[in-house]
Parts: C-alpha cells; structure tokens; sequence
C-alpha cells in the first residue's frame, strides 16, 4: 500500500434546515459578499436575514456566470474591495463558490486571477492565502464544498482550468437538502451525473488512495440509487438528501485522489463553447472514455460495476454508464445547440492537453493524442445516432 495524504478541512453543516445555522455558527468575518446567480435569488433575502442576526453584514454580487469567468471574477474582486469586505459566501452551485473562492485568492494576494492559474497562459503565482469562504449549496455536481479548486475560464484564450490550493478550500460548507427541491430536471441530471463522474474518475486515477476508493464507492452507490428518483420527482426529499451526501463524498474523492482524462475533454468543450453545462459535456464522451478505460483497468471497472449491483466486468460498468443516462434523460444530447462540431475533434483534443495536460496525467495508462481524438469523433457520431 503506497504512502498518501489526507487533509480536508473544512467543516461541514448537513442536513435539512442546517442553513438556519447560519445565524448563529462562528463565521469567520463581520462583512462578507454574497456571490451568486440570478436563479438563487429567492434564497439571498434570507441568507442577508439570517447573517444580520448573527451581526455580520452584506453585499450581493449577483452576476455569476454559469461557467465562471477570469472576467467576472475580477467584477467581483472590485465589488468587494468597494465594500471592505472581510469574507466571501458562495451562494449556489459550483459556479458561484468558484467565483468566491477566486476573488478570494485576489482579495488576499493582490493583482489579477489568471496570474495564479495554470494552462497555457497563467503564471502559477504561488497562493499564499485567501479570504475566508462560506459555501452554501443549492445544488448537487461539483464537490467545490469540500475542495481545494476553482474552476474559471479564459474566454479569449479558450483555457478553463482549476486555480488550485489548499487555501481555496472554503472554512465552512452549509449542505441543506432542502435547498435544492426545485432545481430543474435538467440541471439536477447533469449535475447528478458530474457527480459520478468525479467518483468513478478518482476510482481509476493514478492517484487514488483507500481514503479516496472508500468515498467513491459510497458515492457511485448513492448516485445510482437517488439520481433517478431526483429527476423523477424533484421533491423527494430522500432523493435530495443521498444526492447531496453523494456529492459531499465526490468532493472528498477530488481532494484526495484525481479527475482524469474524461474530465481533460469536458474542460476543453466547455473552454471553447462557453455555453456548454460541464455536466452535459462529461455526459457526451463518457461512454467512449469509459470503454476506452475498460482496456487499461478492467478491475477498478468491474469493482465499480458490482458496487452498483452489475455483473463485476469492466463491460458491465459501461452498460450501467448507458443504462443510467436512460433514466435520467441524457442518452440522447443534442451538442449543436452549443456550436459543438464533430470537425473540430482534434482541436478539442488538442486543447485537452495543452491546458489541462494534469488531468491527462492522472490517468493509469496514458491516453495519446490519437485515441483522445477517437473518443471525441465516435462520443459525437454517437450521439448524431441516438438523435436519428
């Protein structure tokens, strides 16, 4: 059993109603901002209310993007600055956390947020601290609760990446199931899925720990069993919590093992078509990526597989992949409506490795340029044919 490390340290408020704690747990500052999207609003009324009986006060910066930007979160960095703000809540899903986690990382280090980005163009100036960080959960996809990562895009360059630190990790997370009764059937399967996706992926990572295999097998069990009853009826409340638990435990799986390669061209699709949802990108290609794996580390498959009541063979985890698109809607995605082209293969594969080449590299057997490109072509044909 090879060495690791294990340190997640933000603590965690779960449960139904726990946002109501909010009034009055230690927070870690007396002014914050309150990152968030136009869809969350019904919930900042109470959120201000709530933090003003804990006699902290308020700003909101409510234009978030669905895939944050180098741009908004420089808005944000100067809202903040404006109103002397002493910590950040990220109200939302992964983009608004993200968004607070990166005008943190600026609020506290200086200059601007590429600078401490990889990719093609960062300069990877080392993050020394950050400003506190609130997360305050309305979805279940990303894991950034419980992670040390900001995912932010450079529009104009075509580079989203992680802004990565143990100082991004937020101080406290605040998962209230009930929160998320209402999110669309939609986005509650493709976030649903972006959840399995971190967990099967740090399964087979080259980096994988007990620790890490623990959290995503749990993860994969509970994704397969509550996804489909979420979709179905977005107000059962079981169903909501075991996906939020799910998440929680995808989030653990990110801070102690990998995303791979799958996750590499997810990234690039949503660098260089904006509009895309993350989710629905990873759902796109993670058939051919999962065959593809089933090649390379056919055991970690199967033990995958007979965690969710399959036959244990690689090929048995892929049958489930499908089966469970099925269920929740998303066997049949039509990627036009993005500007995604099948003729673009090798520049979204190329783009893959130019910024996310870290990704690629947690793979267990590493994936060339040719196949990368394979997968995109035969994950797209794919879907033209489910759509005929």
């Amino acid at each position: 059993m090879s060495d690791f490390q294990y340190y997640v340290p933000t603590k965690v408020y779960f449960g139904n109603g726990s946002l109501e704690k909010l009034a009055t747990m230690d927070l870690p500052g007396k002014k914050a901002m309150i990152c968030m999207t136009e869809g969350v609003r019904q919930y900042a009324g109470k959120i201000v209310e709530l933090l003003e009986q804990n006699g902290v006060s308020s700003v909101i910066f409510d234009q978030v993007q669905p895939n944050p930007n180098s741009t908004g979160v420089m808005k944000a960095v100067a809202l903040a600055q404006e109103n002397g703000v002493d910590f950040l809540i990220g109200l939302g899903g992964g983009s608004s956390v993200d968004t607070a986690k990166a005008a943190a990382v600026v609020m506290a280090n200086g200059g601007d947020v590429w600078e401490y980005m990889g990719g093609m163009t960062g300069k990877l100036k080392p993050v020394k601290r950050a400003l506190p960080v609130v997360a305050i959960s309305t979805t279940s996809g990303t894991g950034t609760e419980v992670n040390p990562f900001a995912v932010i895009t450079k529009e104009e360059t075509c580079e989203k990446i992680d802004l990565s630190s143990e100082a991004v990790y937020p101080a406290i997370s605040i998962i209230d199931p009930t929160l998320q009764m209402t999110i669309p059937t939609a986005l509650t399967a493709c976030q649903g899925m972006d959840v399995l996706f971190h967990s099967a992926e740090g399964y087979i990572a080259n980096c994988a720990t007990p620790i890490s295999n623990l959290y995503a097998l749990e993860s994969i069990k509970l994704v397969a069993r509550y996804l489909p009853r979420a979709v179905k009826d977005g107000s059962d409340l079981e169903a909501r919590e075991g996906m939020c638990l799910a998440n929680l435990y995808a989030g653990i799986v990110e801070s102690t093992s990998a995303s791979t390669s799958e996750h590499a061209i997810g990234h690039s699709l949503g660098a260089m078509h904006t509009s895309t949802p993350h989710g629905m990108a990873l759902c796109l290609v993670c058939v051919e990526c999962f065959k593809y794996y089933a090649r390379y580390v056919p055991q970690l498959l199967a033990d995958m597989a007979e965690a969710v009541g399959y036959p244990k063979t690689p090929e048995s985890f892929v049958e489930f992949l499908e089966d469970l698109l099925e269920q929740v809607g998303l066997a049949r995605i039509d990627y036009t409506q993005w500007g995604i082209t099948p003729e673009r293969a090798e520049e979204y594969a190329r783009n893959s490795y130019e910024v996310t080449q870290v990704l690629h590299d947690s793979d267990i057997h590493p994936m060339p340029l040719e196949d990368c490109v394979g997968i995109i072509e035969k994950s797209l044909a794919r879907a033209v044919n489910k759509e005929e």
